[in-house]
């Protein structure tokens, strides 16, 4: 929750507009430093193996990414399972989302001042992404590129602790 007698961290005039204005871009910082002052928002950070995958994939696929996130999941009046509906891991954006109160509706509204009730305008939904992109590319340390990086070696993921290995069923046709 915002500091008492804080502003709005909403940049929603500018949002408005239609586009992320320079003010607004210069807003971001503002935004997550107030952001960084709840304790639950400060905590979230990307893994080196997300920063790698976000290195890798570059600034364009997470933006397509976090386009198709808020729409299915954020943009709707009544998003189904409201409040739920963002996993706490496994993707740089879905982080991004619990770390800038882009989660839920009700942290929409608690946090920028954006209604539940109706769906979000392209103006917010443009605003949210920006800020996403703007939180990832601060935790990869500005390194994101636009294009992909087809250099970047993949990153092979990890198995669980105590995860036995099994070998595949065997399947009969007959």
């Amino acid at each position: 929750m915002p500091p008492a007698g804080a502003p709005p961290i909403s940049a929603k005039a500018d949002s408005e507009r239609g586009s992320a204005s320079p003010d607004t871009q210069a807003a971001f910082g503002e935004i997550l430093a107030q952001l960084k002052t709840s304790e639950f928002r400060a905590r979230f950070s990307l893994s080196r193996d997300l920063q790698a995958y976000a290195r890798r994939k570059g600034l364009l696929a997470l933006q397509e990414h976090a386009e198709r996130f808020i729409s299915e999941r954020l943009a709707p009046a009544q998003p189904f399972k409201d409040g739920k509906q963002t996993p706490m891991k496994g993707h740089p954006v879905f982080l991004a989302q619990h770390a800038c109160a882009c989660c839920c509706r009700s942290c929409l509204e608690k946090w920028h001042h954006i209604p539940k009730g109706r769906p979000l305008s392209e103006p917010e939904k443009a605003f949210i992404i920006a800020l996403l992109l703007a939180w990832i590319s601060q935790k990869t340390q500005g390194s994101l590129q636009q294009e992909p990086n087809l250099e970047e070696a993949p990153v092979t993921p990890r198995r669980r602790k105590g995860a036995a290995t099994r070998k595949p069923a065997q399947l009969s046709l007959f």
